[in-house]
């Protein structure tokens, strides 16, 4: 009775076996695509599939790789393992780049997307000579690496300028803004400005003209007296990050007082967008003069000059001396950095009773401002009362 009883067991064990090894193993199959185009697939049957490449608008099937090989197009793949395969396309180039004298160009597709391309364009200047813009037909580009969507055959000029050609500018065009007053300035180009005027205005001038490009600051400028819409400078990185930073005497409401206030914005394509507040003194002036309010760039610092303000008057005899009191932004230069945080090894930056962004204290009203980056060196030029003019070197 036993010995029957175990060969029943044996026999059911292999048919169990038997039936288990009649089981279907599934393997995976991976399709990649680089270029513009896309893959069917068609079951053949248990372990074959054809693929077939499918090119889009402005592409042609190149070839296979991966675990498929060759130009054979649609072709057969035996599924008995995982496999991956990759179809490529050429993409037909859309993007026609027309360079002036001076430089250069790289370019590259980084993506597409139904017939959509994105290119990525980045301009070298030769020596001698400097980035100025791309230029389509409808727009202006001041990014020194250009990224584009391109749907349709498409042509962008290229455009750099000779770095010691002087400058040619049409004084009798800006002259004939007649009721504005211009106070600071900066150049993208050999022929394109960009300028404030006191009454909140900011200004390009290219080709000969004036263009208002936003009137932004209108509503937000105490322009009595010194104040208004002051100084303006390119980022030191523009050509990167198309930032350009201002400075005004922001009115405060309900009186004729003003904070000295520093913003930074992008400006491409005539247009300028993502304004935002860096700066702005801890308390107001009651009088409508020494803003200083220049601005500066070492490669990665911002200085900015503020005048002493108001009451103070400035001397040894003044009630209020707000140069030389170090809780006071005003009759300062300030350090910052391009972001507008506060650099850790500003001289009181761990100084509780301190302005932290104090670089310099005790001016008056500094109103000329730069870098020097040979001696690393600050340099200001401030107005003396009646005379007495001082050049600083800090």
């Amino acid at each position: 009775m036993c010995k029957k009883t175990q060969g029943l067991v044996f026999i059911l064990l292999v048919l169990f076996v038997f039936a288990c090894s009649e089981d279907t193993v599934d393997f995976t199959l991976t399709i990649n695509t680089i270029g513009n185009g896309s893959v069917s697939q068609e079951k053949l049957d248990d372990k074959t599939i054809r693929l077939t490449a499918q090119p889009e608008i402005n592409s042609r099937f190149i070839n296979w790789s991966g675990d498929a090989t060759g130009t054979q197009n649609p072709v057969e793949i035996l599924l008995d393992a995982n496999k991956s395969v990759t179809a490529n396309f050429d993409v037909e180039d859309l993007l026609e780049i027309r360079v002036s004298e001076g430089g250069s160009y790289e370019k590259e597709i980084v993506s597409s997307d139904n017939g959509v391309l994105v290119y990525e364009a980045r301009a070298i200047p030769a020596s001698g000579y400097e980035f100025v813009s791309w230029t389509d037909s409808e727009n202006e580009y001041f990014t020194q690496t250009l990224r584009l969507e391109v749907e349709n055959e498409t042509v962008i000029s290229l455009d750099f300028a000779d770095t010691n050609a002087p400058f040619a500018y049409d004084k009798a065009a800006i002259v004939n803004l007649s009721n504005e007053t211009i106070w600071g300035l900066d150049a993208l180009s050999n022929d394109h400005l960009i300028f404030t005027t006191k009454s909140g205005k900011i200004y390009a001038y290219k080709e000969g003209q004036p263009t208002l490009i936003s009137s932004h600051y209108e509503d937000l400028v105490n322009s009595s007296g010194q104040g208004g819409l002051l100084d303006i400078k390119l980022d030191p990185n523009y050509s990167e990050n198309n930032y350009v930073y201002v400075t005004y005497s922001e009115k405060v409401s309900g009186s004729n007082f003003s904070h000295l206030s520093l913003d930074r914005f992008k400006y491409d394509n005539g247009q300028i967008s993502a304004i935002e507040n860096l700066f702005k003194t801890g308390t107001p002036s009651k009088r409508a003069g020494h803003f200083g309010s220049r601005i500066s760039f070492s490669e990665e610092f911002l200085f900015l000059s503020i005048g002493e303000g108001s009451p103070s008057q400035g001397g040894e005899n003044s009630a209020y001396k707000n140069a030389q009191d170090l809780s006071n932004d005003w009759g300062k230069i300030h350090r910052l950095n391009l972001d507008g945080s506060v650099p850790v090894d500003n001289p009181f930056y761990n100084d509780n009773e301190a302005r932290n962004t104090i670089y310099s204290y005790g001016h008056r009203n500094p109103q000329g401002l730069m870098f020097d980056p040979y001696s690393s060196s600050v340099i200001s030029s401030e107005h003396g009362p009646k005379g007495g003019e001082e050049i600083n070197v800090i």
